[in-house]
């Protein structure tokens, strides 16, 4: 390895360690301090991690970027949910 080789690579693990890439898991659940959504809605209470669309990054200790997920519903929310059979409209006659 010459000495250009080998001054890039001490380089690029220095700026691995200051700029690093957040981990996060599917299936755990939705927390804003940890967590951006795609579309910035606010997810039903109880909502799990679904994919990891983007990755979340870190300066020196700091969170630069969340990552961006998306999530999935659970059954609470499931049963919350109406059903199009279950919902009745009401008309009024002139």
């Amino acid at each position: 390895m010459n000495l250009m080789e080998k001054q890039f690579s001490v380089s690029a693990r220095s700026v691995k360690r200051k700029f690093l890439s957040i981990q996060y898991q599917s299936d755990v659940p939705f927390d804003v301090e940890r967590h951006q959504l795609l579309n910035g809605a606010k997810p039903a209470p109880g909502a799990l991690v679904g994919d990891i669309l983007a990755p979340g990054y870190t300066f020196q200790g700091q969170v630069i970027r969340l990552p961006v997920v998306s999530v999935k519903e659970t059954k609470e929310a499931k049963a919350e949910k109406p059903k199009a059979e279950d919902a009745q409209l009401s008309f009024e006659q002139p």
